[in-house]
Formats: C-alpha cells, structure tokens, sequence
C-alpha cells in the first residue's frame, strides 16, 4: 500500500516547549498511527534535543543560536543536506506552521515539484513583534518578511476565529481559511495517579479544605498578564477571602513576579511550581484547582485552556479576547474585562453561586473539550481532500 507522505514544518523544537511545537508533536505522532500515513517533522537543530514521541521521522537543520530563551534560528538555505534530501524524496503535503526561513525554502521545494502547501496561523504576528522590535522601520520588514510567505501558500488555516479575521482585517488578506481548532490528550492518562498526586500537592503546599485554588499553566512572560493575577489574589485576600494561586511554568519574567508577590506579602499564598512535562502530575494541578486564569490577550487557541476544560475545570478569561471566542459567560466558562478589580470581582461573583459554577464545569467538558484523535482524524480528512484537488489541477 502506497502511503500518503506528509511533511510538518516548524522553527522551533524541543526542547523548547510552546503550544507550535505542541500541536507539531501531536499532529505527526498521531498522523504515523494510520497505516496509509507516513508524516515526518522539519525542524531547525537543537542541542540536546528529541524526538518527541519519537515514532516519526525528524529531519533537522543547521541552525544558530537566537539569544534568549535556547531559541534557534534555522539556516536552511546555507544546508546542502537538507537541499539534497529534499531534492531525493517527495511528500505528497506539506504543512508550515512558521512563516519564517524554513518556510521559504520549503515552499520553494514546493513550488518546484507541484506539491501542495498549508499553512496555519498559530498567532497575531504583529503583536509579537511589536512587543520584541522596538523600530518601526524594523517592525515594518518583519511583518512583510512573514507575510511576503503567508501569502504565497496553497491554503491557510487558522486555529481561531480570531486568527482567521486578523489574516483579513489587519494583514489584508482576503483568501479563503478555515479555523482547526486544537485538542488535548491531558483527559486520557492515569487520572487515579493523578488524583492521589493532587491529594499530595494539597498536603505539601498546606492548603485547608475552605480554601479556593487558583491556577495557571503556561510559559511566564509578560503577555500572560500574570500580575494581574496577582493583583486580583491581593484584592481577595484583603477582603479576608481565603483563596491560593498556583502557577505553573517557567520563563523570563519569574524574577518579576516573584518580587511582586514578595512586595505585596503573599509569599504563604502564591506557589511557584516550575515547569511540569509529565502529563500525570500536570493533570493532578488541574484536578487541585477550583478555577483555572487566563488573561493574557495575545493567545489564539490556548491548549491550557482546552487541558483545563478536559478535566472539567472552567476557565476566567478576557472578555472578547481571541482566547475566549467560544467562551459563554457563566455557561461553559467565564469572561471579565482586563482589570485586577475586575477580575477580583469576578472571582468572588463565581464561587458565590455553586449551582451555577457546578454547571459550567460540566459544560466546559462537553463544549470545550476535543482530543487530539478527534483534531487529527478532521486534519487528516482535509489533506486528503487537499491531495486529490491537487491532482486534478
């Protein structure tokens, strides 16, 4: 049997750990379940890297140190490997979830051989970078560097409603896209173990039966709006509520708000957890919480949410953000607009109403939750389609 040849393109890698790399990881471990797939991932080296569920092919290429964070920058056009690997072998897709260098080669090798190429808008690229580069004239080439490629791919997908509007309203393209949600498979490992882990983690951070937890997950850098998080447990805690915020993850911008916490006194209230990879002892975070935060605005389809909602664990997010797009108030999820007072408000308005909050946590597993089997079997569907149409050109 001829099998479909798919290839995954990505500029990040583990070990660097994001939501991309996330749904890349996801996407080629499962594409490799079906006997008529064979999907392999491009991606820049990395030191100390792997090979994420390792039953898929990761061809990697030359790359240079990106300053912060471990980041990569690929050199795919300096790679005479690369070059001629994919001069000798032939995919029948090919799928940029990254509209930089890589991107452009591959599109190149595409463009050559009549393969079609799909792209996903995984972000708000302009927010990115006017957050990073500070020049406008530099703001200007990058946005027209990434959507010189956008702009040249076969079909476009977003992974919100919101992404897909950004591609028309602000990048000015009007093409046909479709909006491919994110799943999770946070809901399917041993939730025993991870029920007797939460009950540890109780123990060990002290927290008494008439306490609230509070959570996020997620990587600590400043478009997350952590502090304002923090400034909302203060106004709580003020008012003599009894609540805990347990934060998970790691990043830049730790230092920061570990000497917010120490300024406003709540050293004995917020717990920093540190980056957590092993599925069980992550899902025993979210089964510890009573209500999982997110605030940050810049996020389209944040898989932490979707995990939250697996473990039937509702969600506080900005109100009319992209993250809170299929979010109805009180429903199947909460929304508030972006302000400490608020949020604070918010928080104490939830756990006031216990009929209500018990319905949201059902809801939010029933309208929220999608495992990746579900994601991939809609992908896999639609590149079939893709292929096909491509032949009949």
């Amino acid at each position: 049997m001829e099998k479909i040849r798919i290839l995954e393109v990505v500029d990040n890698w583990y070990p660097i750990i994001d939501g991309v790399v996330n749904v890349v990881n996801n996407y080629a471990r499962l594409l490799n379940e079906y006997d008529d797939v064979e999907c392999d991932v491009l991606c820049p080296w990395y030191p100390n890297s792997n090979n994420g569920s390792g039953n898929y092919k990761v061809i990697r290429t030359i790359s240079m140190s990106g300053g912060k964070y471990g980041v990569r920058l690929p050199l795919p056009m300096l790679d005479v490997k690369l070059k001629k690997y994919l001069k000798e072998n032939h995919y029948d897709i090919v799928h940029c979830h990254s509209p930089v260098t890589l991107s452009r080669t591959v599109l190149r090798y595409a463009k050559k051989n009549n393969i079609p190429v799909v792209f996903t808008v995984h972000t708000r690229y302009h927010e990115e970078i006017n957050r990073s580069v500070k020049l406008k004239c530099l703001q200007k080439f990058a946005i027209n560097f990434l959507l010189y490629s956008i702009r040249r791919m076969d079909y476009l997908w977003a992974v919100s409603d919101g992404n897909r509007e950004c591609l028309k309203d602000i990048y000015k393209i009007d093409r046909p896209c479709i909006t491919m949600r994110n799943g999770t498979d946070i809901g399917q490992y041993d939730l025993e173990k991870a029920t007797q882990i939460a009950s540890q983690l109780r123990q060990n951070y002290q927290i008494r039966e008439d306490e609230k937890v509070l959570l996020f997950v997620g990587r600590l850098v400043v478009v997350k709006n952590i502090s304002l998080l923090i400034d909302s447990l203060k106004m709580l805690i003020d008012k003599g509520e009894k609540y805990r915020l347990v934060i998970v993850g790691d990043g830049d911008y730790k230092p920061k708000l570990e000497t917010q916490v120490k300024k406003l006194g709540l050293t004995d209230k917020v717990h920093f957890a540190g980056s957590i990879n092993n599925k069980e002892e992550l899902s025993a975070y979210y089964l510890l919480a009573d209500l999982f935060l997110f605030a940050s605005t810049f996020d389209s389809c944040p898989l932490v949410t979707k995990e939250a909602a697996a473990l039937s664990l509702p969600t506080l997010l900005v109100k009319d953000s992209s993250s809170a797009e299929e979010i109805i108030d009180g429903h199947n999820g909460y929304v508030a607009e972006l302000n400490s007072e608020k949020w604070a408000e918010k928080i104490l308005e939830i756990f006031s109403d216990t009929a209500t909050y018990n319905i949201v946590k059902q809801n939010c597993r029933v309208e929220l939750y999608k495992s990746w089997e579900q994601i991939i079997d809609e992908v896999l569907a639609k590149y079939k389609q893709i292929i096909i149409q491509g032949k009949q050109k």
